[in-house]
């Protein structure tokens, strides 16, 4: 998944695959995660937004799944971690 970087100061990249339907969000202190099962209007509306730590707040992280990889800053292969999806609470 190409990770494109943002303007944000909180997010520093985002990527999506269309196949598996997932939106990778990069945070600008070095963490990720991997949200499941994201239509892609919602990437594309994510891409555009002109707040992205709001979108993310209000629709991403409010209605998807998620899966936290392992620190990006401190292992640049992005290995992910090693347990099930979360889901919000809410």
């Amino acid at each position: 998944m190409r990770i494109q970087p943002v303007t944000s100061t909180t997010v520093s990249g985002l990527g999506y695959d269309e196949t598996s339907s997932t939106l990778e969000v990069h945070f600008t202190n070095g963490g990720a995660y991997q949200y499941l099962d994201v239509p892609p209007a919602v990437f594309a509306d994510f891409m555009h937004a002109p707040s992205k730590g709001r979108y993310l707040n209000y629709t991403v992280k409010s209605g998807y799944r998620y899966v936290r990889l392992i620190d990006v800053a401190k292992n640049p292969a992005r290995q992910r971690a090693r347990h099930r999806p979360h889901k919000r609470k809410g």
